[in-house]
């Protein structure tokens, strides 16, 4: 591990609340943000690894099944996390990918499918 996990646990009233949010605007119902992390960022020239992946698969929905489509420039619009430019990579993030079908900064994202970016953040 890069660095080691840190576990705490409190039951104390006067213990802080911090609230965080990386995205400004809510992802569809039938997406998740898989991941976002920076581990990788020095050999990728800084940039960050942003996976999207949709839930549902083929005709298991009858709406949740469909493509959606995200402005990753509306999802992240505040800084820190102001996207700046994004690029669509393997699963693994280690070559760019062969299809080369995405147009920053709208990812359309069909049933069962999982779209990996090197995403360059303000």
């Amino acid at each position: 591990l890069n660095s080691r996990p840190t576990l705490a646990f409190t039951n104390s009233p006067n213990s802080p609340s911090i609230n965080l949010s990386t995205i400004a605007t809510a992802l569809p119902p039938n997406v998740q943000l898989t991941t976002l992390t920076n581990n990788y960022a020095a050999w990728n020239d800084g940039a960050w690894i942003l996976r999207l992946s949709h839930l549902y698969q083929i005709d298991e929905h009858p709406t949740l099944s469909q493509v959606a489509s995200i402005d990753l420039t509306e999802l992240f619009a505040v800084s820190p996390f102001k996207i700046m430019q994004a690029t669509e990579t393997t699963l693994t993030a280690n070559q760019p990918n062969p299809r080369d079908s995405f147009q920053f900064p709208i990812v359309n994202i069909s049933a069962m499918q999982v779209r990996t970016f090197l995403a360059w953040f303000e």
